[in-house]
């Protein structure tokens, strides 16, 4: 998603119209899936209850987790953002110890040190060169540190849900409800009239964004932490910094240093060892809807 997003912003294009197109493309494909997947079964077996926690969950995820994350990088170098938004494994780890009575070890807490000082390592040059401005910064930090917890909250969340749900349901009820306060949220301070202003390379990249960084990996998201759980999952999901480092490298030119080596090598060790550790704490909750 970074490569792509990185790709629009070549062209006059704000980071809440991209976002609003990326949702509006998105939206479709979730609709069409929760109508072929939607049965008079689940008519009866869902409760109210159950899709307002759903479509909250999906608020949490996908569009506090999304506006926090863009506002703070108003205020925060993308480095600086990427460090505080990749620490939301660790806050799965510990909510889920904290809610879900799951166990949390010095083991898993040593690996998860070795995992974000590979980040830092990672991104650790682009640090140096930051100019701290005090409260502004200070302010950023807090507004992406408030969006890995939502995305903790999601990702918990939907754990829990899934037990009683379908994995294709559940997503596709999330992802509508937050594209609909996305799209709500855009059209009461945009106007419509500046869409047609934006070049249509903007929209071929948002196409792509919608449907290879959100549709798909939504869906296979929700299919794996239905299966191997939120802790797991999560930290798995600490490998996309270094990932999109490669890719960056291929796509973009970028280079990758020696420093940045070590980094790479220290967050696959870290995700490696406690992906073992959580493996034998995990529980597979078979898909119903597979």
């Amino acid at each position: 998603k970074g490569i792509f997003i990185k790709l629009a912003y070549q062209y006059p294009v704000q980071p809440a119209q991209l976002m609003f197109i990326r949702m509006m493309m998105a939206l479709p494909f979730y609709l069409v899936v929760l109508f072929k997947q939607w049965t008079p079964q689940m008519t009866a077996v869902m409760s109210y209850r159950q899709v307002v926690i759903v479509s909250l969950l999906g608020l949490c995820g996908y569009y506090f987790a999304s506006y926090l994350d863009l506002t703070g990088l108003q205020y925060l170098p993308a480095s600086l953002e990427r460090l505080i938004l990749y620490i939301y494994p660790s806050l799965v780890i510990i909510l889920a110890a904290l809610f879900l009575g799951r166990t949390f070890t010095y083991f898993m807490a040593g690996h998860l040190l070795v995992v974000y000082a590979g980040l830092l390592l990672v991104f650790g040059q682009d640090l140096l060169h930051i100019h701290f401005e005090g409260n502004n910064q200070l302010w950023g930090a807090l507004l992406v540190f408030g969006a890995a917890f939502s995305f903790s909250v999601y990702l918990l969340g939907s754990e829990m849900m899934m037990r009683v749900l379908p994995s294709k349901i559940f997503t596709s009820l999330a992802m509508i409800a937050a594209s609909i306060a996305i799209g709500v949220y855009f059209l009461l301070f945009f106007s419509v009239g500046q869409l047609f202003q934006i070049p249509l390379p903007v929209y071929f990249y948002a196409a792509l964004i919608a449907v290879f960084c959100t549709v798909l990996p939504s869906f296979i998201l929700s299919s794996a932490i239905k299966r191997i759980g939120a802790s797991l999952g999560s930290i798995v999901g600490s490998l996309g910094p270094v990932i999109t480092l490669l890719m960056a490298m291929a796509l973009l030119g970028e280079r990758l240093d020696t420093w940045q080596g070590i980094g790479f090598f220290l967050v696959v060790v870290g995700v490696l060892n406690l992906g073992r550790s959580q493996r034998k704490r995990s529980y597979a909750v078979p898909d119903s809807n597979k």
